[in-house]
């Protein structure tokens, strides 16, 4: 094309499937840039085509090496300015997805979704550049709602921080304010989803959560984090072959769940608008936190525990130990149960299906049984093993 611009106002959507020659837009089709496509990584987009209102990009099975300029112009930002869902799936010469001086033009995202790129390793490719600027920079999804990270067995983090753990996949350089949907799966390099200590104000939307084959999870949830769950209404948590229990240790927090039972404050976790609850493939699953704790579920009306043969037993009923014994008794052994229940733990509870799960004792002890904890119970389904 040569000096020529191409300008596309009226172009929306662009969708780009199983093309895998293709590595640009547009080029000039000449000897010498046909051969440089081997040695370097020449961008998707350039100033060579503009599409200023371009609203969906979808691309799949391409022979894609970056989508953007590292250091883009004012031309080639103009293609982002109004992209509201970029798809990318089987795009295998991608490491990254985004430069970093282009994130803050992805004002209106919406949907972020990547699929089977085995070489992505992180989406926001910074170079060290916001290292030397003083202050640690925030890179602000502000209206993305839908993100989906599916099968990228490379990929460490969403962007690189200074002095932190790099298998983390959400640090605080990044936010979603807006964030409700979010799927991670098969991420096999990602030890931890979130950092123990994230950006005021994101991912308190989140109403659809799904963790699936993550295999160096030990926890899904950093102790911290339960907090901003208000609004989330379902937790799929399947096949995560390393997960010992849920929610990760704070730095403080006295006993583990095998151990004795001091007589103090036990810690409570409230889920209130959770209404699904699915534990499934989870080998090593011990507890849902490993010290004294209770659970609360006030909406919940599905709960879901399938091959969770490490989990010893599903349900107890809780006692205030510190009332019932007194100040003077130090210390009570007891095995916690995956949940101690009152009156308030299952109150909406419909279904229970607890399947394949070894020699997993239903319930803890003798006295009352479950059923007197989960009034609206209807289908409890639990073969014998």
């Amino acid at each position: 094309m040569g000096s020529i611009t191409l300008q596309c106002p009226s172009l929306y959507e662009i969708a780009v499937d199983d093309c895998p020659k293709m590595y640009a837009l547009a080029s000039k089709r000449e000897q010498e840039d046909i051969e440089v496509v081997g040695r370097e990584k020449i961008p998707f987009f350039n100033h060579k085509v503009l599409c200023a209102n371009l609203q969906y990009l979808e691309l799949s099975s391409t022979n894609i090496k970056i989508l953007w300029p590292d250091k883009p112009g004012r031309a080639t930002s103009s293609n982002v300015l109004n992209l509201q869902i970029l798809i990318v799936k089987g795009c295998h010469n991608l490491e990254y997805l985004f430069p970093s001086l282009l994130v803050k033009k992805f004002e209106r995202l919406h949907q972020l979704s990547l699929l089977d790129c085995k070489n992505m390793e992180e989406i926001i490719f910074t170079d060290g550049l916001a290292a030397g600027e003083g202050i640690p920079q925030i890179y602000l999804f502000t209206k993305l709602q839908i993100l989906e990270f599916i099968r990228l067995p490379k990929l460490r983090t969403f962007c690189h921080q200074e002095n932190s753990e790099t298998n983390t996949l959400f640090n605080q350089k990044v936010a979603f304010p807006s964030l409700n949907d979010l799927r991670i799966v098969g991420m096999g390099k990602c030890r931890k989803i979130w950092h123990d200590k994230l950006t005021m104000g994101s991912f308190h939307e989140l109403t659809f959560l799904v963790v699936e084959h993550c295999d160096k999870l030990s926890n899904v949830l950093p102790f911290d984090m339960v907090e901003r769950l208000e609004k989330l209404e379902t937790l799929q948590i399947l096949e995560c072959e390393s997960v010992e229990e849920i929610i990760g240790l704070a730095d403080d927090h006295g006993l583990n769940s095998n151990e004795s039972i001091e007589l103090k404050s036990t810690t409570k976790f409230v889920f209130p608008r959770i209404r699904q609850l699915i534990l499934r493939k989870l080998p090593k699953l011990i507890g849902f936190y490993s010290k004294v704790h209770t659970t609360d579920w006030p909406l919940l009306k599905l709960l879901e525990v399938c091959e969770c043969s490490k989990v010893e037993t599903f349900a107890g009923e809780y006692i205030n130990f510190r009332e019932t014994q007194g100040e003077n008794q130090p210390v009570i052994s007891v095995q916690q149960p995956l949940f101690w229940v009152t009156k308030e733990t299952f109150p909406n509870l419909e279904e229970l299906f607890l399947v394949w799960n070894g020699y997993m004792k239903v319930w803890l002890g003798h006295g009352p049984d479950l059923k007197q904890y989960c009034p609206k119970l209807r289908k409890l389904y639990c073969p014998k093993t």
